[in-house]
């Protein structure tokens, strides 16, 4: 349809070479390091790469010669996995300290002046943060008396969390302060959300799209719009881009999702 693969597209149309492509083949293979080129740019002249605070200010974009753009996110996944083995073994009052250290630096960073994508959500060293809160989420679920008694606290963590998801943007403050409270509440409420969802079938169901769905929605969107498919509306082409995104998860989940 296009006359040339669209994921080669960046290798095709800004073609590199050295050190440069070897990176950038190896990432994709072994996809741990796919997070490192959000944060340089490359100097033709000597081919090589430079650190830069925002990406969208070098030429070519790196993460461009990514051939499934959102993997970067699986990155920082395989990066935590390397280190959960030492992460369980603490205890909760050192995973505690991690996370206050981990939101610290982040304010430190925004306050100077690195609020800016990639450094809002890509920076492994901030987002081990949420990591660890995953971990201490974890523990609290794992108590199970505890979490029987703080039943009816835990449901009113949950509505309030809900009321501030649907509320977030009417609400006053600054956006990131309001983020920050969302990601608190969300945290205390998760041991009990899984409480109550767990056995929920139509749940599982989708946090098992959920993957496939998005992994495979990057190129299928940039495909569609590269086709400018022309619909009666905005709002339509959505729901058709959509459809379209569902039933091919669910192919990628029928004959690659299971695991024998």
């Amino acid at each position: 349809m296009l006359g040339k693969p669209l994921v080669l597209s960046a290798y095709i149309d800004q073609p590199i070479g050295g050190g440069a492509l070897f990176y950038a083949v190896l990432v994709n293979i072994i996809v741990i390091g796919q997070d490192v080129l959000m944060f340089v740019g490359l100097d033709r002249i000597g081919n090589s790469f430079f650190f830069t605070s925002d990406f969208n200010l070098t030429d070519p974009k790196m993460h461009g010669y990514l051939l499934i753009q959102p993997s970067w996110t699986i990155a920082l996944e395989f990066t935590f996995y390397l280190m959960a083995p030492l992460l369980n073994r603490l205890k909760a009052k050192w995973l505690m300290f991690l996370v206050l250290i981990g939101f610290f630096s982040r304010f430190t960073m925004y306050i100077n002046g690195f609020y800016n994508d990639p450094w809002y959500y890509r920076f492994f060293p901030f987002e081990l943060s949420f990591f660890v809160v995953g971990i201490l989420a974890y523990r609290w679920y794992a108590q199970k008396k505890l979490l029987l008694e703080g039943q009816k606290v835990g449901n009113l963590i949950y509505a309030l969390f809900f009321l501030c998801l649907l509320t977030i943007s009417y609400l006053p403050g600054p956006y990131m302060i309001k983020c920050y409270f969302l990601y608190l509440l969300l945290s205390a409420a998760l041991p009990f959300i899984f409480s109550m969802t767990k056995q929920n079938s139509l749940d599982r169901s989708i946090g098992e799209l959920s993957y496939p769905l998005y992994i495979c929605h990057y190129p299928l969107l940039e495909l569609l719009d590269t086709q400018e498919i022309s619909l009666i509306n905005n709002a339509l082409q959505g729901i058709y881009t959509c459809g379209f995104i569902y039933f091919y998860s669910n192919f990628y989940q029928l004959f690659f999702g299971k695991v024998p």
